[in-house]
Protein backbone atom coordinates (compact mmCIF):
# COMPACT_ATOMS: atom_id res chain seq x y z
CA UNK A 1 0.00 0.00 0.00
CA UNK A 2 1.72 3.76 -1.21
CA UNK A 3 1.96 6.28 1.57
CA UNK A 4 1.74 9.60 0.43
CA UNK A 5 3.26 12.68 2.37
CA UNK A 6 5.29 15.83 1.98
CA UNK A 7 9.29 15.94 2.25
CA UNK A 8 10.25 18.26 4.91
CA UNK A 9 13.83 18.48 4.61
CA UNK A 10 16.25 17.27 2.16
CA UNK A 11 20.41 17.38 1.96
CA UNK A 12 21.60 17.70 -1.55
CA UNK A 13 25.10 17.21 -0.15
CA UNK A 14 24.47 14.20 1.46
CA UNK A 15 21.79 12.60 -0.12
CA UNK A 16 19.24 12.25 2.33
CA UNK A 17 16.24 13.47 4.32
CA UNK A 18 13.19 13.49 6.15
CA UNK A 19 9.02 12.63 4.65
CA UNK A 20 6.09 13.65 6.80
CA UNK A 21 3.51 11.21 6.36
CA UNK A 22 -0.28 12.10 5.14
CA UNK A 23 -1.57 9.41 7.77
CA UNK A 24 0.04 11.28 10.43
CA UNK A 25 2.54 7.89 11.28
CA UNK A 26 6.18 9.16 12.29
CA UNK A 27 8.24 11.25 10.14
CA UNK A 28 10.68 8.76 7.67
CA UNK A 29 13.96 8.49 6.41
CA UNK A 30 14.79 8.81 2.93
CA UNK A 31 17.94 8.40 1.06
CA UNK A 32 18.53 8.88 -2.52
CA UNK A 33 19.23 5.41 -3.19
CA UNK A 34 16.16 5.04 -2.69
CA UNK A 35 14.35 7.28 -4.90
CA UNK A 36 12.29 5.89 -8.46
CA UNK A 37 15.26 5.32 -11.09
CA UNK A 38 15.28 8.51 -12.82
CA UNK A 39 15.00 11.02 -9.95
CA UNK A 40 17.86 11.93 -8.13
CA UNK A 41 16.90 14.52 -5.65
CA UNK A 42 13.78 15.88 -3.66
CA UNK A 43 13.07 19.36 -2.64
CA UNK A 44 11.29 20.77 0.73
CA UNK A 45 7.62 20.75 0.31
CA UNK A 46 7.50 17.97 -2.75
CA UNK A 47 4.93 15.62 -2.82
CA UNK A 48 5.56 11.98 -2.91
CA UNK A 49 4.22 8.15 -2.61
CA UNK A 50 6.58 5.36 -1.60
CA UNK A 51 6.39 2.38 0.65
CA UNK A 52 7.91 1.24 4.13
CA UNK A 53 10.79 -0.60 4.13
CA UNK A 54 13.63 -1.17 7.00
CA UNK A 55 16.93 0.80 6.91
CA UNK A 56 19.52 -1.48 6.27
CA UNK A 57 22.30 0.63 8.13
CA UNK A 58 19.55 1.25 11.68
CA UNK A 59 17.10 -1.34 11.37
CA UNK A 60 14.59 1.87 11.57
CA UNK A 61 11.54 2.18 9.08
CA UNK A 62 12.31 3.85 5.90
CA UNK A 63 10.99 5.22 3.03
CA UNK A 64 11.07 3.17 -0.36
CA UNK A 65 10.12 3.43 -3.84
CA UNK A 66 9.47 7.03 -3.69
CA UNK A 67 8.36 8.69 -6.37
CA UNK A 68 6.96 12.28 -6.95
CA UNK A 69 3.22 12.26 -6.60
CA UNK A 70 0.65 12.81 -9.13
CA UNK A 71 -0.54 16.45 -8.49
CA UNK A 72 -4.32 15.43 -7.75
CA UNK A 73 -6.10 16.57 -4.97
CA UNK A 74 -6.42 14.93 -1.90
Amino acid sequence: MKIFGKVRMWNADRGFGFITRDDRGADVFVHVNNLQRGLDHLEPADLVEFDIGTNERTGEPCAIDVKLAATIAR
